[in-house]
């Protein structure tokens, strides 16, 4: 073949008849030569645990392979961390927690009412708050009660007063908390002033009625404030609810007595047209189990008019370090805790030593919002300990006549939160340690190369989307509840893709639109998804990541690893000529290091990370990168017959 008709440079001169070879450089026998009698670098001073890992196996004198001290210390440090942060997690909760929210659910939500025959879930109307109170909580209240005069008095259990289910202590009086605005919230419009005299808004703090009304001679028809109730806010499903209000507080043990002042709210219109909400809260504690359960009841009256009922069950573990295995968990915290204290201090150094190239690494920045969990767990559980202990002592001290956990549940709930997403986060951090595997590498390899890809379907997919949830909201919201927000629109349409879906309230809504938007939103959103995918698994293949992209992306990630290095981390233990054999290919690749003024010996170990990272772009450009992948499937291809 003549080069020089073809525009090339005259390539290497050739040492043997079948086998191509440039000047000064190794052949593949030698190279494994050099590589026997030459040690790896060490690993830089600033190498992360991942960079660590990686470069753990150090080659020995005698060409053995050993594992690096530090890369293990690593890695076991971490496993441990992650077992005592998991038993810290879970310790907390138990299937007993599950089983006592469910007793207390069906007591008090799901049982029907004698009479009425509605259970929580269906209260309507304001005359059904009324049904519910009587036929539902004061019988699920004072159970034991009643059923204490049946009983054998010489029961042991029938002294025990203020308990539900015979199991649970009823802490402190249960509230029923009432709250309404005015009658100036807002203003009828002139057309209708004549015909309409009152007006109620919506709940807002600044609309909230605080005068006294009916017989006023107890606290139920006096506003009282949240610093006095010692309750916090309360968010329903249409507004967050204040902590004040007019409050009825039922007795302990007499059903009787609490029969007479629900029969006296009534007579007295304690719920009116102004009422926005109204409240009940108590508190129970099973012995048997050390559970404790905060029942939150909420019946919203909106409006519109109607009851929207929700239902709120806290079940928790707030007396954990008594006895033997309280004193564990005292260690195991402790341990935890200084697990962060070592990992924050390592962090410190880190940032010192790399300064602002730390927070270019993506590890590097989980780390920082792990450990910052980790403190704010720390700092929650102590605070959440602190409260519940001081409210427990405040409830014996005060004979068990007033309790209130709103600042508890309120602590609890903000624990569990941080420490489940602290969690999800510790374990997705396993990965950092793991990508050394090539299926684990090949993961994240194919979701760096193809971010622009999925950047550009998420914009895509997005326009699509949000167009059609504006679409149902506008449409369908007024009669369909799963459109009646657009909040909600969104994870109706989400579901949609998941086939959870109601297409028969979209028909009944709109003959025309509703099947139309059905159709259109699933061909549309399907197709752009399928071809979108389609496109992507073609541009991004396993057999192009396999070798080109491991060889591109240890060179990168390993400033310490020639290119050689690479290779035969690849398994192309084959002369890299060899892999480069395709007609022009070879003279392709020289040429293009020629035109980059790189003195590059092709096969030499003292290949440095630029040159290398310039070759590979040039490789790139001229689509040499995937042939040379192509040809280290077929090892000893000879180049001869090409030429």
């Amino acid at each position: 073949m003549d080069y020089s008709t073809a525009g090339w440079d005259n390539p290497p001169p050739i040492a043997h008849s079948n086998l191509p070879t440039f000047e000064n450089a190794l052949a593949s026998e030698e190279y494994e030569d050099v590589t026997k009698k030459r040690k790896n670098q060490p690993p830089t001073d600033h190498m992360t645990f991942k960079q660590a890992l990686m470069a753990s196996h150090v080659e020995k004198m005698d060409g053995t392979m050993t594992m690096s001290v530090k890369s293990l210390f690593e890695v076991g440090m971490y496993a441990i961390f992650l077992l005592v942060l998991v038993f810290a997690a879970f310790s907390r909760h138990s299937v007993q927690t599950y089983y006592y929210t469910k007793v207390v659910n069906d007591l008090f939500v799901a049982r029907q009412g004698s009479d009425s025959e509605k259970a929580f879930t269906d209260v309507a109307a304001m005359s059904d708050v009324f049904d519910y109170l009587n036929e539902v909580l004061i019988t699920g209240l004072y159970s034991t009660e009643s059923n204490a005069q049946n009983r054998n008095q010489t029961d042991p259990r029938v002294n025990e007063t203020a308990m539900v289910y015979f199991e649970n202590k009823l802490l402190g009086q249960p509230r029923i908390r009432m709250l309404k605005v005015t009658n100036k919230s807002c203003s009828v419009v002139a057309s209708f002033s004549r015909e309409i005299k009152e007006c109620f808004a919506s709940y807002e703090e600044r609309f909230e009625d605080k005068t006294s009304f009916g017989p006023a001679n107890s606290d139920a028809y006096v506003y009282s404030s949240a610093e006095k109730l010692e309750t916090n806010s309360l968010e329903g499903s249409i507004s967050t609810y204040g902590g004040g209000g007019f409050v009825q507080r039922l007795p302990l043990t007499d059903s009787i007595t609490a029969q007479a002042y629900i029969s006296q709210l009534s007579a007295n219109r304690w719920i009116s047209r102004g009422t926005r909400a109204v409240i009940v809260d108590f508190a129970l504690y099973n012995g048997n189990i050390n559970l404790f359960c905060v029942i939150q009841l909420l019946f919203e009256l909106p409006a519109t008019g109607g009851v929207i009922p929700t239902a709120r069950l806290t079940a928790m573990d707030l007396i954990r370090y008594q006895g033997t295995f309280g004193k564990f968990m005292i260690a195991i915290e402790g341990i935890f805790t200084g697990f962060v204290a070592f990992f924050v201090f390592e962090e410190i150094f880190e940032v010192i030593r790399s300064r602002l190239r730390y927070f270019a690494s993506f590890w590097n920045l989980i780390d920082i919002i792990t450990l910052s969990l980790c403190g704010a767990a720390i700092v929650l559980s102590y605070r959440k300990t602190k409260i519940s202990t001081n409210r427990i002592n405040q409830i014996l001290s005060n004979g068990l006549q007033t309790a209130s956990f709103d600042d508890v549940v309120a602590a609890e709930n903000w624990y569990r939160n941080i420490v489940a997403i602290l969690l999800f986060l510790a374990w997705i951090k396993v990965f950092k340690y793991i990508s050394v595997n090539k299926t684990m590498s090949q993961l994240s390899a194919t979701l760096t190369r193809s971010a622009k890809d999925i950047g550009g379907f998420a914009v895509m997919f997005a326009v699509f989307f949000f167009a059609y949830a504006q679409f149902g909201y506008l449409t369908f919201g007024t009669q369909i509840s799963d459109y009646s927000t657009f909040y909600d629109a969104v994870f109706a349409l989400l579901r949609t893709i998941l086939g959870d879906f109601d297409f028969n309230a979209l028909e009944k809504t709109n003959r025309i639109l509703g099947p139309a938007f059905f159709i259109s939103y699933v061909f549309f959103v399907f197709f752009v998804l399928l071809v979108s995918c389609d496109a992507a698994k073609k541009r991004v293949s396993p057999e192009r990541l396999d070798c080109a992209t491991r060889l591109s992306d240890s060179a990168e990630r390993l400033d310490s690893t020639r290119l050689c290095d690479s290779v035969v981390r690849l398994s192309c233990t084959i002369r890299l000529c060899d892999l480069a054999v395709r007609p022009g290919c070879t003279t392709l690749l020289y040429h293009s290091a020629l035109r980059l003024g790189c003195v590059v010996r092709l096969c030499d170990s003292t290949v440095r990370l630029g040159c290398a990272a310039r070759l590979r772009e040039s490789a790139v450009r001229l689509d040499c990168a995937t042939r040379l992948c192509d040809s280290a499937e077929r090892p000893g291809y000879d180049f001869s017959s090409n030429t």
